[in-house]
């Protein structure tokens, strides 16, 4: 893991972006969602500087919206 520093005194911890996908996948099955659902709600979000839960909350924040 690395640390990203995006402004003083803020520290996150981040796994390579090609292991936060299905991270965030696997977790929202876990949840109960099909896994052809939960792919596709986070296949949609950036991941870039995201942290796996930042992908599972966006996910889930897009799924009450529907």
């Amino acid at each position: 893991m690395e640390c990203i520093c995006s402004r003083p005194g803020a520290h996150r911890y981040t796994q390579g972006v090609a292991s936060l996908v299905p991270d965030a996948v696997s977790a929202l099955v876990a949840l109960g969602f099909r896994p052809q659902d939960a792919n596709a709600m986070v296949r949609t979000l950036p991941a870039e500087g995201k942290t796996s839960e930042d992908l599972i909350r966006l996910a889930l924040q897009g799924a009450g919206k529907k």
